[in-house]
């Protein structure tokens, strides 16, 4: 499941991972080789993103993921919003490091990246109580 570009969420059967994982490897080793004697760039991110777009691989990419920006963009959450976007239709908020840096809903104390699990269950908390939970999870 994606963010934009980059992955956050990747699940599936032992064998669908193994093909994922065989995927990377190779597309590491054509992508990444060393070029006048430096290293190409190459990532993980990148090497998803080429199986998302190649035919003969059956990645199945859904955009369920919440941005943490998004999410924590005032500093309340109203019941109002529980069934309205960007909320709707979204099992999961990825908060991030530009969240943590950018999001409003933050009190700036707790902008470390070390407050990021205590940011993540109170937005959570706060669905939770708001819109009785529902399918929300959060992602760090």
């Amino acid at each position: 499941i994606y963010q934009a570009v980059a992955p956050v969420v990747v699940s599936g059967s032992a064998s669908a991972l193994t093909d994922v994982a065989k995927y990377l490897l190779d597309h590491a080793k054509s992508h990444g080789r060393a070029s006048q004697g430096r290293l190409s760039f190459w990532t993980d991110t990148l090497g998803l993103l080429s199986a998302w777009r190649d035919p003969n691989c059956t990645l199945h990419v859904k955009k369920d993921v919440l941005d943490g920006r998004k999410a924590l963009s005032r500093k309340t959450l109203s019941s109002e919003d529980c069934n309205k976007r960007p909320y709707r239709g979204k099992r999961f908020v990825h908060i991030g490091h530009f969240c943590m840096m950018e999001a409003p809903g933050i009190a700036p104390e707790l902008r470390l990246p070390r407050y990021r699990l205590t940011v993540a269950k109170q937005w959570l908390s706060e669905w939770y109580e708001t819109c009785g939970g529902g399918n929300m999870t959060t992602l760090q």
